[in-house]
């Protein structure tokens, strides 16, 4: 049985992360909405290659030719996709609708291999109440071969209220069309965007586990100082 890779099969825990109570990536109204877009579009784009996403390392790693044909055992053929914003809609759906096998066929090749190699899962169960939407497109420093593309995915959560929580998919165009070799979102207002690599799933581990480490040691700070705690009443 293949495990999903958060603590309890979220969007690698992100959305978990966001409902314990931390800030995260909200569409917001307001004169300075473009310049904080733009910016965060350039945090992406930079994490994304440092974290080995870009273009030409993808291209290294995905070891085909054109000679080569995508071949995915098991799987559902995913919907033919011509650009990275219909790849991610096809993606999610496939998320929504608990059809694994097509949502894992929507992954780049290594992503694919890295993650099976782990037994690992890199999306939550289906679920009737999700729903998404998928918004704006970028193609980082005007490259034709990989892409940021903005979505909203909600839910409800364990309490009953719906949530909303927003990610951009790291797409790489491969011979089998686009795929998604990673994301990033933003839980902490003061730190920049978690990126989660897909095609390194040892890596995305830690990442998440530091990432949880830090909501918990915000979550105990922010209990001090609520009225009433006996700690802050001792002081």
């Amino acid at each position: 049985m293949r495990c999903s890779v958060g603590a309890v099969g979220k969007w690698c825990v992100l959305i978990t992360l966001v409902a314990a109570g931390t800030a995260c990536n909200r569409s917001e109204t307001g004169g300075d909405t473009k310049s904080a877009a733009d910016s965060e579009e350039s945090a992406v784009t930079q994490a994304t290659h440092n974290a080995g996403l870009d273009t030409d390392k993808g291209a290294a790693h995905a070891h085909l030719n054109e000679h080569e044909h995508e071949h995915v055992d098991g799987f559902t053929p995913a919907p033919p996709a011509t650009n990275p914003a219909q790849a991610v809609t096809n993606f999610l759906d496939a998320v929504r609708r608990g059809d694994d096998g097509q949502a894992e066929s929507l992954l780049t090749k290594v992503a694919r291999q890295k993650t099976r190699e782990m037994d690992l899962a890199v999306a939550p169960p289906g679920s009737p109440t999700a729903k998404f939407e998928v918004s704006t497109t970028e193609f980082p420093d005007g490259s034709s071969e990989s892409a940021h593309v903005a979505s909203k995915w909600s839910d409800v959560d364990g309490s009953g209220y719906e949530r909303t929580d927003e990610i951009v998919w790291i797409l790489r165009k491969e011979l089998g069309g686009w795929r998604i070799g990673g994301m990033a979102t933003k839980l902490f207002e003061d730190q920049p965007p978690l990126i989660l690599n897909f095609e390194d799933p040892q890596d995305m581990i830690r990442k998440q586990q530091s990432a949880e480490a830090e909501i918990g040691r915000r979550a105990k700070a922010e209990q001090a100082r609520l009225p009433g705690n006996a700690e802050t009443t001792r002081e």
